[in-house]
């Protein structure tokens, strides 16, 4: 080997090394784009579901908040029955009683004094005094 050809040697596989590094590198710029534009279809797919699903998660929120409403309100409606029919069967038990003293006064060995009516049988007697005023007075047209 002489000294003049190291320097081609050196060269040679310079240019050697360039070109694979060079075709290396447009081999991975060219992977690398396409595996970028993968990505970037895959995150816009991604997306759309995404879009979607929020979409459907909106929906069934507003569904169920007006299917709690709903059962809310039937919760209320069913406990106000329950409370009518409560206060109605407590007032048909004091209405008994007091029918029942009432009787048991009015035979001949009754005890004196005559029974006395339940805060329930006084409240019911206002109210049904009360309607048939209104009734009255809407019958009649007069305030």
């Amino acid at each position: 080997m002489t000294p003049d050809s190291l320097p081609v040697i050196l060269t040679t596989a310079g240019v050697i090394a360039a070109a694979l590094l060079s075709w290396m590198g447009a081999r991975f710029k060219t992977k690398a784009d396409k595996d970028t534009t993968s990505t970037k279809t895959l995150l816009d797919g991604l997306l759309t579901r995404l879009q979607t699903v929020e979409e459907k998660v909106t929906s069934l929120e507003a569904k169920l908040k007006r299917a709690n409403t709903e059962r809310d309100e039937a919760v209320r409606q069913a406990r106000e029955a329950d409370d009518t029919l409560r206060d109605r069967q407590e007032l048909i038990d004091d209405l008994y009683q007091y029918s029942a003293g009432l009787i048991v006064w009015g035979s001949p060995t009754a005890p004196a004094p005559p029974p006395v009516a339940t805060w329930r049988i006084r409240a019911h007697a206002e109210l049904s005094d009360h309607a048939a005023t209104l009734r009255l007075q809407q019958d009649r047209g007069t305030p």
